[in-house]
């Protein structure tokens, strides 16, 4: 894999570390590969084999009143914000890792009943919808 930094060769290929678990704590195993312990990764990953958050993958149903910040209940993992217009007009929708959302993803679009938005949220990050004579039901599922 040009480009990607590679393990030592001692490194064995079957054992992802990062972090400790601790003495006498083995290490869970998926499809081949151990992971120890837990923590950050910083970088570029890989992951070519994909991502499976199905064990713990949080699911809600916020509701947001237009014009006002709001952060998610679940704010230690990303999202996917499903955002289903229940009656036309107008939205705007901006995100951002403070109340004052200056990301701003949709601006002032004229939407129709029964279009769906959706939107990756990081974790942790304000999600503020402005409406103007649109309604909206939303769903988020942990990523």
């Amino acid at each position: 894999m040009s480009g990607f930094p590679q393990p030592p060769a001692s490194f064995p290929n079957d054992l992802v570390e990062v972090g400790s678990l601790g003495a006498g704590v083995t290490p869970p195993e998926v499809g081949g590969i151990k992971a120890v312990g837990a923590g950050t990764f910083s970088g570029v990953l890989d992951a070519r084999g994909g991502t499976r958050t199905a064990s713990a993958a949080p699911y809600s149903a916020p509701v947001f009143t237009s014009g006002t910040a709001a952060q998610l209940a679940q704010t230690s993992q990303d999202v996917m914000l499903y955002t289903t217009v229940t009656l036309g007009g107008t939205l705007t929708l901006a995100i951002g890792p403070n109340n004052t959302t200056g990301d701003t993803i949709v601006n002032a679009a004229a939407v129709t009943t029964g279009e769906v938005i959706s939107t990756r949220i990081p974790a942790g990050w304000y999600i503020k919808f402005t409406l103007v004579t649109a309604t909206i039901a939303t769903v988020a599922v942990g990523c």
